[in-house]
């Protein structure tokens, strides 16, 4: 992805203003106005978030054939995103329920193509600050609606704030994530810092609004890494030193949440399976088993007490919409082959965005914090290969972010080598030796 692409016309406020909303959009906000009590978020679902979502496609599309040049070239170079679209795509063929996953895949392709367009357009500093717009926005409309009692959640719990969300962990999730940019926002714009950082803690007062314990512990470890990460920018050595104490401290306590059970459990004030997640994820990874190369379909799996997930909702007597789990929701849809592919191509991920940590530029530590945010949060939470989905426009985003830093790193390297193959090659012409050149 050359500079070319992106720096074609710079972006006018009204583009910015409508990726905002794209962006705010995605996320699910006011999806809690078409909800009816008692109705599910899947149930919800109406040919007007359909249109949306198609008008949102349309218009990435457009906007990257205007503005992005030789976007084409560049999905086809970043070929681990393209291998689990076009996987989803051709799942169809092997699916439970073949028209829904290619639905499903070709609007996977909508979604993704709007985090090609975010990548594309703006840089990795107005990405943060776009992104720190939403997220105010998305906190600032949550804090209205809770306050009035806006809305309706499919959640039936008491007392737990969802604000513009149909669920209380989709808003807890979206303000952890509001957190944590707000938190890295100020560190890159100094002048609004504490501006920004109070704006974090509103989002962390969302999340205890909210009630969502998934929430708190997938911003504690962001927080923790982006301590580690600071460390490393500074010295190898010191980040080495607070990873292997951070490393030593998370063994620690899986291994006292091991051998003490019931007062953990009573400690978070959650039950031994984790609200049912656990009996969940042996059940799901059960039914995985029976399927385990390809899966069943992109997005079949989950058709209430009807196909592969009726067995999962009579054993829970409940509807699950989702495995709470992103890496077991691949497995079930794309089998050990979708898992293979979006692990390999996430390592990659990382270790792309490990080599640009200690750049100069601040900014360039926020992929590695974008993947270690989507990976915590899909720990308990999910899907994460999802149409309309924003971590799914984020996690895109990213991998398109790293291949335009990475090639930009590289260009200056590969420009140094090739003058001095030149000065080289004239040397050995001009000494008779032509096996230098």
């Amino acid at each position: 992805m050359s500079d070319d692409s992106r720096k074609t016309t710079p972006p006018k406020a009204f583009e910015k203003v409508v990726t905002v909303v794209c962006l705010l959009v995605s996320t699910g906000a006011f999806m809690s106005l078409a909800i009816e009590a008692g109705q599910t978020s899947e149930e919800s679902s109406s040919w007007i978030g359909k249109i949306v979502a198609l008008l949102i496609y349309l218009l990435a599309l457009f906007l990257l054939v205007r503005h992005c040049k030789g976007f084409i070239g560049n999905i086809l170079r970043e070929r681990y995103v393209l291998a689990i679209v076009a996987l989803a795509i051709c799942s169809a063929y092997w699916s439970d329920n073949p028209r829904l996953s290619l639905l499903r895949g070709f609007a996977l392709i909508g979604t993704s193509l709007f985090g090609v367009y975010f990548a594309s357009r703006y840089d990795l500093r107005e990405q943060i600050r776009l992104l720190a717009w939403m997220c105010g926005i998305a906190m600032f409309c949550s804090f209205i609606f809770g306050w009035f009692d806006l809305g309706q959640s499919g959640d039936q719990i008491k007392d737990a704030w969802f604000g513009i969300y149909q669920q209380k962990n989709v808003l807890g999730r979206i303000m952890a994530f509001g957190a944590v940019v707000f938190l890295f926002f100020g560190r890159i714009n100094k002048p609004r810092r504490w501006l920004a950082w109070s704006c974090a803690m509103l989002c962390m007062v969302l999340i205890v609004l909210a009630k969502s314990n998934s929430a708190l512990a997938v911003l504690s470890g962001t927080v923790v890494m982006l301590a580690v990460f600071a460390a490393f920018r500074r010295s190898v050595r010191r980040g080495l030193m607070l990873l292997s104490l951070v490393g030593t401290a998370v063994v620690s306590l899986i291994y006292w949440v091991v051998t003490h059970l019931q007062e953990a459990s009573q400690l978070v004030g959650r039950s031994l399976t984790l609200t049912g997640r656990l009996t969940m994820w042996i059940l799901c990874f059960a039914m995985a088993l029976r399927r385990p190369w390809l899966g069943y379909g992109f997005n079949a799996f989950w058709q209430g007490r009807e196909g592969p997930s009726a067995r999962i909702a009579r054993a829970l007597d409940f509807t699950a919409l989702h495995a709470h789990n992103g890496f077991l929701e691949i497995l079930l849809d794309l089998g050990l082959v979708g898992l293979l592919v979006f692990g390999i191509g996430f390592v990659i991920y990382v270790w792309r965005a490990c080599s640009l940590l200690r750049k100069p530029r601040l900014e360039f530590a926020w992929p590695l914090m974008c993947l270690t945010f989507v990976f915590l949060a899909n720990l308990t939470e999910g899907p994460l290969v999802s149409r309309n989905d924003f971590f799914w426009v984020l996690y895109t985003a990213t991998a398109f972010n790293l291949f335009a830093q990475v090639e930009r790193v590289a260009s200056p390297v590969r420009e140094r080598s090739r003058r001095k193959q030149v000065v080289y090659g004239v040397r050995a012409r001009q000494s008779g030796n032509p096996g230098l050149c």
